[in-house]
């Protein structure tokens, strides 16, 4: 049991700071939509990998990118419907998926994981693969931080300046369609979107530099998760719920805060 927290608390600080880094593009890109319908479109991916015997995380990966790589073109192309089609992809991606686990025998016990997530069902070589993911990210934040900063503040400046703004927003949408599916392992693919969307929200509402926004969101994250592990230990709860219900208490204590200095001022 002490091995099993011990491992749980290795994934959970992988699940921390992958969320807490990317957290604040998510809520500057405003792309909260995009990372549900990303999410719910790699349930696709997983009936597809479950019902031919691959690996379902690869599965779900395919096809969060192929979601992303859609949606992010036809955004290029135009922002009329937009909403639409992100709804559309968030409900054909399940219902894809449900169709196909439907021919799966002994599907049910997965999904509940899938769906809502389970720390334990999180392997070793997933628990590898994010790390080389995280680690990749910081890197990727740390070479190149000025040219996502201006992407992200200033698109129309950035294309200005002859910046491949398309490109940079396809490596981005990219980073959040592998970034969703693995932290859906953990958090589930129903309640990703708040652990890609509250910590950078709670970031912004005491920061205005990027830089900020990130080191603040990685260090709630870390504390909700860390906070959630232990009590889900304790007490015998579900680990995604858990985390979840604990960010969205930050948020409204950050809120709380916002309001006092306004009153106090």
């Amino acid at each position: 049991m002490i091995i099993e927290f011990l491992d749980s608390i290795w994934v959970g600080l992988i699940v921390a700071v992958l969320g807490g880094m990317v957290s604040p593009l998510v809520v500057i890109r405003r792309f909260s939509n995009l990372t549900g319908s990303i999410s719910h479109a790699s349930f696709a991916g997983i009936g597809v990998a479950m019902m031919w015997q691959f690996n379902p995380l690869m599965g779900a990966i395919f096809a969060s990118l192929i979601s992303a790589w859609v949606m992010q073109w036809v955004q290029s192309k135009t922002k009329d419907h937009m909403d639409t089609l992100l709804a559309m992809i968030w409900v054909v991606g399940m219902a894809i998926g449900l169709l196909l686990l439907h021919f799966k025998n002994g599907y049910t016990t997965d999904l509940f994981g899938f769906l809502f997530g389970n720390i334990v069902m999180v392997t070793q070589s997933d628990t590898i693969l994010m790390a080389i993911w995280t680690s990749v990210i910081a890197l990727g934040l740390l070479f190149f931080y000025q040219l996502i900063q201006l992407v992200s503040l200033d698109p129309d400046y950035a294309a200005i300046r002859r910046i491949p703004v398309k490109w940079v927003n396809i490596v981005l949408v990219s980073i959040l369609a592998v970034t969703t599916v693995l932290l859906s392992k953990v958090v589930g693919i129903l309640l990703v979107m708040a652990v890609l969307t509250i910590p950078g929200a709670i970031a912004r509402l005491f920061a205005t530099r990027l830089v900020t926004m990130i080191a603040l969101s990685t260090m709630v994250s870390l504390i909700s998760v860390g906070a959630g592990l232990l009590l889900t230990y304790f007490i015998n709860l579900p680990t995604g719920p858990v985390i979840i219900l604990l960010l969205v208490a930050s948020y409204l204590l950050g809120m709380g805060i916002q309001y006092w200095r306004q009153v106090l001022i």
